[in-house]
Protein backbone atom coordinates (compact mmCIF):
# COMPACT_ATOMS: atom_id res chain seq x y z
CA UNK A 1 0.00 0.00 0.00
CA UNK A 2 2.79 2.37 0.64
CA UNK A 3 4.22 1.84 -2.77
CA UNK A 4 0.88 1.98 -4.38
CA UNK A 5 0.04 5.38 -2.69
CA UNK A 6 3.41 6.78 -3.55
CA UNK A 7 3.05 5.46 -7.17
CA UNK A 8 -0.34 6.83 -7.82
CA UNK A 9 0.52 10.54 -6.71
CA UNK A 10 2.94 10.38 -8.97
CA UNK A 11 0.36 9.36 -11.56
CA UNK A 12 1.28 5.80 -12.37
CA UNK A 13 -1.43 3.22 -12.50
CA UNK A 14 -1.26 0.48 -10.38
CA UNK A 15 -3.03 -2.15 -9.14
CA UNK A 16 -3.35 -4.25 -5.43
CA UNK A 17 -3.74 -7.78 -5.62
CA UNK A 18 -4.28 -9.47 -1.85
CA UNK A 19 -5.23 -12.78 -0.99
CA UNK A 20 -6.44 -12.29 2.04
CA UNK A 21 -10.67 -11.73 1.77
CA UNK A 22 -10.41 -8.56 3.97
CA UNK A 23 -7.79 -7.15 5.87
CA UNK A 24 -6.49 -8.71 8.68
CA UNK A 25 -6.77 -6.70 12.19
CA UNK A 26 -3.41 -7.37 13.22
CA UNK A 27 -1.77 -7.60 16.20
CA UNK A 28 0.63 -4.41 17.41
CA UNK A 29 4.21 -2.76 15.83
CA UNK A 30 7.06 -1.20 16.70
CA UNK A 31 7.98 1.31 14.87
CA UNK A 32 11.68 2.60 15.37
CA UNK A 33 13.20 6.15 14.84
CA UNK A 34 13.72 5.46 10.84
CA UNK A 35 10.18 3.76 10.81
CA UNK A 36 8.37 6.43 11.74
CA UNK A 37 10.72 8.89 9.19
CA UNK A 38 9.27 6.49 6.44
CA UNK A 39 5.66 7.44 7.40
CA UNK A 40 6.18 11.30 7.86
CA UNK A 41 7.84 10.80 4.25
CA UNK A 42 4.88 9.02 3.40
CA UNK A 43 2.67 11.83 4.56
CA UNK A 44 1.00 9.45 7.32
CA UNK A 45 3.39 10.23 10.37
CA UNK A 46 0.82 12.06 12.72
CA UNK A 47 -2.40 9.88 11.72
CA UNK A 48 -0.49 6.76 12.87
CA UNK A 49 1.02 8.92 15.77
CA UNK A 50 -2.03 9.88 17.19
CA UNK A 51 -3.78 6.54 17.59
CA UNK A 52 0.23 5.43 18.90
CA UNK A 53 2.78 5.98 21.99
CA UNK A 54 5.79 7.18 21.65
CA UNK A 55 8.03 4.81 23.12
CA UNK A 56 10.86 6.87 24.55
CA UNK A 57 13.08 4.12 26.28
CA UNK A 58 14.08 0.44 26.08
CA UNK A 59 14.85 -1.37 28.68
CA UNK A 60 16.68 -5.12 28.74
CA UNK A 61 15.74 -7.38 31.75
CA UNK A 62 16.89 -10.93 32.81
CA UNK A 63 13.91 -12.92 33.61
CA UNK A 64 14.13 -12.23 37.42
CA UNK A 65 13.76 -8.48 36.47
CA UNK A 66 17.14 -7.53 37.10
CA UNK A 67 17.63 -4.48 34.51
CA UNK A 68 21.16 -5.37 32.18
CA UNK A 69 20.81 -2.20 30.58
CA UNK A 70 18.24 0.69 28.91
CA UNK A 71 18.55 3.14 26.06
CA UNK A 72 17.29 6.53 26.47
CA UNK A 73 15.63 5.93 22.64
CA UNK A 74 13.89 9.86 22.38
CA UNK A 75 17.14 11.15 22.97
CA UNK A 76 19.38 8.22 20.01
CA UNK A 77 16.54 9.17 17.35
CA UNK A 78 16.73 13.11 18.08
CA UNK A 79 16.52 14.72 14.69
CA UNK A 80 15.26 11.53 13.00
CA UNK A 81 11.89 10.86 14.45
CA UNK A 82 10.29 9.46 17.44
CA UNK A 83 9.47 5.55 18.37
CA UNK A 84 6.52 4.34 18.40
CA UNK A 85 4.46 1.70 19.66
CA UNK A 86 1.02 1.48 17.50
CA UNK A 87 -1.67 -0.81 16.39
CA UNK A 88 -1.26 -2.75 13.11
CA UNK A 89 -5.06 -1.72 12.34
CA UNK A 90 -3.91 1.75 12.57
CA UNK A 91 -1.18 1.12 10.49
CA UNK A 92 -2.68 -0.29 7.86
CA UNK A 93 -5.31 2.36 7.73
CA UNK A 94 -3.16 4.92 7.41
CA UNK A 95 -1.25 3.58 4.56
CA UNK A 96 -4.86 2.52 2.97
CA UNK A 97 -5.64 6.55 2.66
CA UNK A 98 -2.34 7.20 1.31
CA UNK A 99 -4.00 4.45 -1.91
CA UNK A 100 -7.39 5.79 -2.34
CA UNK A 101 -8.39 4.97 -5.80
CA UNK A 102 -6.06 2.57 -6.29
CA UNK A 103 -7.92 -0.91 -7.90
CA UNK A 104 -7.40 -3.29 -4.85
CA UNK A 105 -8.79 -7.00 -5.69
CA UNK A 106 -8.96 -8.88 -2.30
CA UNK A 107 -9.58 -12.91 -2.32
CA UNK A 108 -7.12 -12.47 -4.87
CA UNK A 109 -3.83 -14.54 -5.89
CA UNK A 110 -1.11 -14.32 -8.70
CA UNK A 111 -0.92 -18.20 -9.75
CA UNK A 112 1.52 -17.08 -13.08
CA UNK A 113 3.84 -15.07 -14.04
CA UNK A 114 4.93 -14.99 -17.98
CA UNK A 115 7.95 -12.34 -18.51
CA UNK A 116 7.60 -11.48 -22.45
CA UNK A 117 10.42 -9.05 -22.96
CA UNK A 118 7.65 -6.35 -23.19
CA UNK A 119 5.92 -6.38 -20.22
CA UNK A 120 4.35 -9.33 -17.88
CA UNK A 121 1.38 -11.43 -18.06
CA UNK A 122 -0.31 -11.93 -14.83
CA UNK A 123 -2.71 -14.65 -14.44
CA UNK A 124 -4.44 -14.46 -11.22
CA UNK A 125 -7.15 -17.16 -9.21
CA UNK A 126 -9.99 -15.90 -10.64
CA UNK A 127 -8.89 -16.92 -14.07
CA UNK A 128 -8.32 -13.26 -14.74
CA UNK A 129 -4.95 -11.92 -17.49
CA UNK A 130 -3.35 -8.49 -17.73
CA UNK A 131 -0.60 -7.17 -18.72
CA UNK A 132 1.64 -5.09 -16.59
CA UNK A 133 5.07 -3.19 -17.04
CA UNK A 134 6.67 -3.91 -14.02
CA UNK A 135 5.34 -6.70 -11.38
CA UNK A 136 6.44 -5.89 -7.43
CA UNK A 137 6.51 -8.64 -4.85
CA UNK A 138 5.63 -7.07 -1.30
CA UNK A 139 3.92 -10.07 -0.38
CA UNK A 140 5.58 -11.47 2.51
CA UNK A 141 8.02 -13.93 3.83
CA UNK A 142 6.05 -16.75 1.93
CA UNK A 143 5.97 -14.53 -1.57
CA UNK A 144 4.27 -16.32 -4.08
CA UNK A 145 5.64 -13.59 -6.64
CA UNK A 146 9.28 -14.38 -5.28
CA UNK A 147 8.28 -18.43 -6.22
CA UNK A 148 6.65 -18.02 -9.23
CA UNK A 149 10.09 -15.98 -10.69
CA UNK A 150 12.81 -17.00 -8.56
CA UNK A 151 11.37 -20.48 -7.49
CA UNK A 152 11.02 -22.02 -3.91
CA UNK A 153 13.45 -22.24 -1.12
CA UNK A 154 14.22 -18.74 -0.03
CA UNK A 155 12.92 -18.75 3.52
CA UNK A 156 14.39 -20.86 6.49
CA UNK A 157 13.92 -20.59 10.26
CA UNK A 158 15.69 -17.31 11.63
CA UNK A 159 18.73 -17.80 14.47
CA UNK A 160 16.68 -15.98 16.72
CA UNK A 161 13.84 -19.08 17.91
CA UNK A 162 11.15 -21.21 16.36
CA UNK A 163 8.02 -19.94 17.78
CA UNK A 164 6.28 -16.60 18.49
CA UNK A 165 3.03 -15.10 20.34
CA UNK A 166 1.84 -12.33 19.07
CA UNK A 167 -1.30 -10.12 20.92
CA UNK A 168 -2.36 -6.80 22.24
CA UNK A 169 -3.99 -7.14 25.76
CA UNK A 170 -4.83 -4.64 28.67
CA UNK A 171 -1.55 -2.72 30.10
CA UNK A 172 -2.04 -4.78 33.37
CA UNK A 173 1.28 -3.93 34.18
CA UNK A 174 1.19 -0.31 33.80
CA UNK A 175 4.49 -0.48 31.32
CA UNK A 176 5.76 3.01 30.37
CA UNK A 177 7.94 1.93 27.59
CA UNK A 178 9.75 -0.97 25.35
CA UNK A 179 10.85 -3.44 27.74
CA UNK A 180 12.15 -7.31 27.42
CA UNK A 181 12.57 -10.12 29.79
CA UNK A 182 15.32 -12.57 28.72
CA UNK A 183 15.40 -16.34 30.29
CA UNK A 184 17.54 -19.17 29.07
CA UNK A 185 15.17 -19.97 26.58
CA UNK A 186 12.77 -17.73 25.80
CA UNK A 187 12.12 -14.40 26.18
CA UNK A 188 9.15 -11.80 26.25
CA UNK A 189 8.79 -8.13 25.05
CA UNK A 190 5.71 -5.24 26.20
CA UNK A 191 5.23 -2.24 24.15
CA UNK A 192 2.59 0.23 25.29
CA UNK A 193 0.82 1.29 21.88
CA UNK A 194 -1.58 3.79 23.78
CA UNK A 195 -2.83 4.68 27.26
CA UNK A 196 -4.65 1.73 28.33
CA UNK A 197 -2.85 -1.38 25.97
CA UNK A 198 0.24 -3.32 25.45
CA UNK A 199 1.58 -5.35 22.22
CA UNK A 200 3.28 -8.25 23.94
CA UNK A 201 5.44 -10.42 21.76
CA UNK A 202 6.79 -13.63 23.08
CA UNK A 203 9.06 -16.43 21.71
CA UNK A 204 11.50 -19.33 22.66
CA UNK A 205 14.46 -20.34 21.11
CA UNK A 206 14.93 -22.83 18.13
CA UNK A 207 14.77 -26.28 19.18
CA UNK A 208 12.87 -25.70 22.16
CA UNK A 209 9.13 -26.74 21.40
CA UNK A 210 8.41 -29.55 23.58
CA UNK A 211 5.71 -31.47 23.24
CA UNK A 212 2.74 -29.18 24.27
CA UNK A 213 -0.43 -29.65 22.14
CA UNK A 214 -1.83 -26.67 23.08
CA UNK A 215 -0.44 -23.44 22.09
CA UNK A 216 -1.82 -21.26 25.47
CA UNK A 217 -0.35 -24.22 27.43
CA UNK A 218 3.14 -24.24 25.72
CA UNK A 219 2.87 -20.39 25.79
CA UNK A 220 2.57 -20.60 29.66
CA UNK A 221 5.01 -23.11 30.23
CA UNK A 222 7.83 -21.27 28.38
CA UNK A 223 7.51 -18.55 31.06
CA UNK A 224 6.72 -20.51 34.33
CA UNK A 225 9.76 -19.61 35.48
CA UNK A 226 9.96 -15.87 34.79
CA UNK A 227 9.29 -13.09 37.54
CA UNK A 228 6.81 -11.04 38.25
CA UNK A 229 5.08 -8.70 35.86
CA UNK A 230 6.14 -11.42 33.23
CA UNK A 231 3.18 -13.66 34.43
CA UNK A 232 0.70 -11.27 34.77
CA UNK A 233 1.18 -10.69 31.21
CA UNK A 234 1.27 -14.00 30.14
CA UNK A 235 -1.91 -15.32 32.12
CA UNK A 236 -3.76 -11.78 30.34
CA UNK A 237 -2.88 -13.52 26.75
CA UNK A 238 -4.19 -16.83 28.04
CA UNK A 239 -7.23 -15.86 28.80
CA UNK A 240 -8.16 -14.54 24.99
CA UNK A 241 -6.39 -17.10 22.97
CA UNK A 242 -8.41 -16.27 20.06
CA UNK A 243 -6.35 -12.83 20.12
CA UNK A 244 -3.52 -14.55 20.10
CA UNK A 245 -1.19 -14.78 16.48
CA UNK A 246 0.97 -17.75 16.84
CA UNK A 247 4.18 -18.47 14.08
CA UNK A 248 7.24 -19.65 13.46
CA UNK A 249 10.15 -17.10 13.53
CA UNK A 250 11.27 -16.76 9.51
CA UNK A 251 14.00 -15.09 7.36
CA UNK A 252 14.62 -14.65 3.67
CA UNK A 253 17.90 -14.95 2.16
CA UNK A 254 17.00 -14.21 -1.79
CA UNK A 255 19.19 -12.45 -4.21
CA UNK A 256 18.35 -10.95 -6.49
CA UNK A 257 15.19 -9.42 -5.93
CA UNK A 258 15.32 -8.96 -9.70
CA UNK A 259 14.27 -11.08 -12.54
CA UNK A 260 12.96 -8.96 -15.69
CA UNK A 261 10.02 -7.27 -15.59
CA UNK A 262 9.50 -8.23 -11.61
CA UNK A 263 10.71 -7.15 -8.56
CA UNK A 264 10.60 -7.99 -4.76
CA UNK A 265 10.68 -5.74 -1.50
CA UNK A 266 9.79 -6.17 1.97
CA UNK A 267 9.84 -9.53 3.06
CA UNK A 268 9.55 -10.66 0.25
CA UNK A 269 13.19 -10.16 -0.28
CA UNK A 270 14.76 -9.59 2.92
CA UNK A 271 12.37 -10.99 5.94
CA UNK A 272 14.67 -11.27 8.76
CA UNK A 273 13.97 -11.72 12.53
CA UNK A 274 12.75 -9.04 14.68
CA UNK A 275 15.48 -8.56 16.84
CA UNK A 276 15.60 -4.71 15.81
CA UNK A 277 12.29 -4.46 14.76
CA UNK A 278 12.90 -3.55 11.40
CA UNK A 279 10.26 -5.19 9.37
CA UNK A 280 8.15 -2.52 8.35
CA UNK A 281 11.24 -0.63 8.52
CA UNK A 282 13.05 -1.31 5.72
CA UNK A 283 9.80 -2.36 3.66
CA UNK A 284 8.35 0.96 3.86
CA UNK A 285 11.56 2.42 2.92
CA UNK A 286 11.70 0.01 0.19
CA UNK A 287 8.71 1.67 -1.28
CA UNK A 288 9.75 4.89 -1.20
CA UNK A 289 13.07 4.44 -3.30
CA UNK A 290 11.43 2.05 -5.89
CA UNK A 291 8.94 4.52 -6.09
CA UNK A 292 11.73 7.15 -6.50
CA UNK A 293 13.82 5.41 -9.06
CA UNK A 294 10.32 4.49 -10.89
CA UNK A 295 10.02 8.37 -11.53
CA UNK A 296 13.13 9.02 -13.29
CA UNK A 297 13.85 5.38 -14.52
CA UNK A 298 11.73 4.24 -17.48
CA UNK A 299 13.59 0.85 -18.44
CA UNK A 300 11.57 -1.43 -15.83
CA UNK A 301 14.01 -3.88 -17.11
CA UNK A 302 16.94 -2.31 -15.21
CA UNK A 303 14.77 -0.57 -12.28
CA UNK A 304 14.79 -3.46 -10.46
CA UNK A 305 18.72 -3.62 -10.29
CA UNK A 306 19.36 -0.21 -9.87
CA UNK A 307 16.82 -0.41 -6.41
CA UNK A 308 18.90 -3.37 -5.30
CA UNK A 309 22.24 -1.79 -5.57
CA UNK A 310 20.94 1.03 -3.58
CA UNK A 311 19.64 -0.80 -0.86
CA UNK A 312 21.35 -3.77 -0.20
CA UNK A 313 23.82 -2.44 1.69
CA UNK A 314 21.43 -1.06 4.29
CA UNK A 315 19.55 -4.26 4.33
CA UNK A 316 22.98 -6.06 4.83
CA UNK A 317 23.98 -4.25 7.57
CA UNK A 318 20.32 -4.86 9.57
CA UNK A 319 20.83 -8.55 8.72
CA UNK A 320 24.19 -8.71 10.09
CA UNK A 321 23.61 -6.84 13.13
CA UNK A 322 20.24 -8.92 13.36
CA UNK A 323 22.48 -12.07 13.66
CA UNK A 324 24.76 -10.83 16.19
CA UNK A 325 22.15 -9.70 18.39
CA UNK A 326 20.75 -13.49 17.92
CA UNK A 327 24.09 -14.49 18.54
CA UNK A 328 24.28 -12.91 21.76
CA UNK A 329 20.77 -14.49 22.79
CA UNK A 330 21.92 -18.04 22.31
CA UNK A 331 25.11 -17.62 24.54
CA UNK A 332 24.71 -19.49 28.13
CA UNK A 333 22.43 -17.29 30.06
CA UNK A 334 25.11 -16.22 32.43
CA UNK A 335 27.50 -15.56 29.90
CA UNK A 336 25.02 -13.12 28.25
CA UNK A 337 23.33 -11.02 31.18
CA UNK A 338 27.30 -10.21 31.25
CA UNK A 339 28.04 -9.87 27.96
CA UNK A 340 24.54 -7.52 28.15
CA UNK A 341 25.51 -5.83 30.98
CA UNK A 342 28.98 -4.40 29.98
CA UNK A 343 28.96 -4.45 26.31
CA UNK A 344 25.32 -4.01 25.29
CA UNK A 345 24.42 -0.55 26.09
CA UNK A 346 27.10 -0.32 22.67
CA UNK A 347 26.16 -3.01 20.57
CA UNK A 348 22.22 -1.47 20.35
CA UNK A 349 23.72 1.70 19.16
CA UNK A 350 26.50 0.39 16.84
CA UNK A 351 23.55 -1.46 15.45
CA UNK A 352 21.16 1.55 14.64
CA UNK A 353 24.09 3.90 13.80
CA UNK A 354 23.43 3.30 10.21
CA UNK A 355 19.67 3.77 10.38
CA UNK A 356 20.05 7.09 11.90
CA UNK A 357 21.15 8.19 8.05
CA UNK A 358 18.37 8.74 5.23
CA UNK A 359 17.54 5.68 3.06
Amino acid sequence: MALAGRLAREGVGVDIVEKSAAWDRGTGIYLPGNAVRALRDLGVADQVTAGGRVNQRRRYLTASGRTLFDIDVDRYWQGVAPSLGAHRQDLHAALLATSEGVPIQLGTSVTELNDEGGGVTVTLSDGRRKGYDLVVGADGVHSVVRRLAFGAGAERPASLGSISWRSVVSNVIKADCWTVWTGPRSLLLTVPIDDERIYVFASISAGEEGEATQDVEQLIAAFEDFASPVKEVVETMAASPEDIYRSPIEQVDQHPWQRGRVVLIGDAAHAMAPTMAQGAALAMEDALVLSELLATELDAETVGGRFEERRLPRVEWVRAHTERQARLLHLPYLARNLAASIAGRRLWRRSFSVLRHPY
